[in-house]
């Protein structure tokens, strides 16, 4: 499925069918599910619908880009000219593909995620801090990924759980009601409650001390991120740190694949622990 395509695009896509495909051969051989046809078909039909997208849009600007009327040429360049005259219209343009919003698939059989649970989204991964103590960020330090946290290399956890708290305080309550659940065991090790990532919002002042152990992230605010003298070649007129939040609007659990879609997104620990039930099934083909 890795597709040849222009402007990034194809090698990008064989990146997301490598890692799409990899956590799916994983469970596959964990597993021993005998249901790998349909494992695998539920590949094919995510990877289908966003290839089909990005070829799409490759040759819409393919098509654009190597025009060879010159009337058509010179209403293409007054049309983009007259758009960068009005600052709403330019700013839409500059967005690019991020004005359609991030990618999300249609159910289909096989496809691993709950569509009635904001399954099937590609989450967002925006700059944050990480720190044992938390309190004023350091400028100084290098800039971490959501990502990178979510999914550092000593996780085992194929899903994994990302608490959305508000407040420090928050996150240390929500760390206390996870400890009444048994996600591992229902989720038959798929998901572990103590490899939880909490992300709370960009702050300015000291929030609080996190416990040892607690992986706990706070983004990273505009103003901030413009005084880091490592990130002074980044354009961040467009960046959004609450991002994660706006695709899953009143969501404080979130359950994330290892291709960084969600399988499942709940408000509640009740709803959460429902959700791990029904992760094996999901993954293996069950469903």
């Amino acid at each position: 499925m890795i597709s040849s395509q222009v402007g990034g695009q194809g090698i990008a896509s064989g990146f997301r069918d490598a890692i799409s495909l990899a956590w799916r051969l994983a469970v596959l051989c964990r597993s021993g599910t005998p249901n790998y046809d349909s494992v695998l078909r539920g590949w094919y039909q995510e990877r289908k619908q966003q290839l089909e997208a990005s070829l799409a849009s490759t040759i819409a600007n393919g098509a654009l880009c190597t025009e060879s009327n010159a009337l058509k040429i010179t209403i293409r360049n007054l049309y983009y000219w007259l758009i960068a005259l009005v600052p709403a219209w330019r700013h839409q343009l500059e967005l690019g593909p991020r004005a359609q919003g991030v990618t999300r698939y249609k159910h289909r059989r096989g496809c691993p995620f709950l569509p009635d649970q904001s399954g099937g989204i590609s989450v967002p991964q925006v700059f944050c801090e990480q720190e044992k103590e938390i309190s004023k960020i350091d400028s100084g330090k290098q800039p971490l990924l959501t990502d990178d946290a979510i999914f550092s290399k000593s996780k085992m956890g194929i899903c994994q759980l990302v608490v959305l708290a508000d407040t420090m305080n928050e996150a240390l309550t929500i760390n206390e009601d996870l400890k009444t659940l048994n996600l591992e065991k229902c989720s038959q090790g798929y998901l572990h409650a103590h490899e939880a990532t909490y992300i709370i919002p960009a702050f300015t002042e000291p929030v609080g001390v996190a416990p040892s152990g607690l992986n706990i992230l706070a983004t990273r605010s505009v103003k901030d991120l413009m005084q880091d003298k490592s990130l002074t070649s980044l354009d961040f007129s467009h960046y959004k740190p609450d991002r994660i939040n706006k695709e899953f609007p009143g969501k404080k659990f979130l359950i994330v694949r290892q291709d960084r879609f969600s399988f499942a997104a709940c408000s509640s620990v009740w709803e959460l622990e429902d959700i791990g039930c029904r992760i094996p099934g999901a993954l293996e083909g069950c469903t």
